[in-house]
């Protein structure tokens, strides 16, 4: 299952396996700006 998820993410993401892996063996916590700059969502909205 895991290998799965990391393959979904490094598709998405553009990070690779080993980036992934290492990332997600700990606890990582993203800001808004550093899950866009990761690759995990494709844009923060600033105002609502």
């Amino acid at each position: 299952m895991r290998a799965d998820i990391e393959d979904v993410l490094t598709r998405h993401t553009a990070q690779t396996a080993e980036t992934l892996r290492a990332d997600t063996d700990h606890d990582r916590v993203f800001t808004a700006a550093s899950a866009r700059d990761y690759g995990l969502v494709d844009q923060v909205i600033e105002r609502r």
